[in-house]
């Protein structure tokens, strides 16, 4: 988005409200308290629920529709 300084909040703002919460339920909430998850070593693809290191995925066949996604810090985690 190429947003002037002054036009991230209302952006951000509008876009909040249209998240929906999701109900409480108890396995959720277990889940949750086992943060951290255990990262990767390196690299990774995440496709329907499968986490494939990068060195085993034909890259070439990712490019013409697929964007990279970065994480850093406690989000790295594809379980989580």
């Amino acid at each position: 988005m190429a947003l002037a300084t002054n036009e991230w909040l209302p952006a951000l703002m509008a876009r909040s409200g249209k998240v929906e919460m999701p109900p409480f339920s108890e396995a959720a909430h277990q889940f949750g308290l086992a943060y951290p998850w255990d990262r990767p070593a390196g690299s990774y693809l995440l496709r329907d629920g499968e986490v494939r290191p990068i060195a085993d995925v034909d890259l070439e066949a990712f490019t013409a529709d697929r964007h990279p996604l970065v994480t850093f810090g406690a989000n790295g985690a594809p379980t989580g």
